[in-house]
């Protein structure tokens, strides 16, 4: 990763990525998050963070290339928030998997 100047940037943060570059927020009248890239000792991943409750989440390229295999009924279940965030909010986003369907 480089700085704006061209020059190479040797810091890294307590995970070992290299400091990100800002992507921006991105927001509805449902959620606000900023999208951070960073790079890291395994290749580059993007650091979503939820701005409402500060929680984080990391993707990578297979996870992102997930994203946009999965069929419609699974961005559902998803995306009810009844599943998860608003009945157990306290949990956050350690809940790895959606129950099956």
């Amino acid at each position: 990763m480089t700085n704006d100047d061209g020059a190479g940037d040797d810091r890294t943060g307590d995970d070992g990525a290299r400091p990100g570059i800002e992507l921006g927020v991105v927001s509805s009248e449902f959620a606000t998050v900023k999208v951070t890239l960073e790079q890291g000792a395994s290749g580059a991943r993007l650091r979503v963070e939820d701005l409402r409750s500060e929680a984080v989440r990391y993707l990578d390229a297979l996870e992102l290339e997930s994203l946009v295999w999965a069929p419609e009924d699974w961005w559902r279940r998803l995306l009810d928030p009844s599943l998860h965030r608003w009945r157990d909010a306290g949990r956050g986003p350690d809940i790895e998997s959606l129950p099956s369907g």
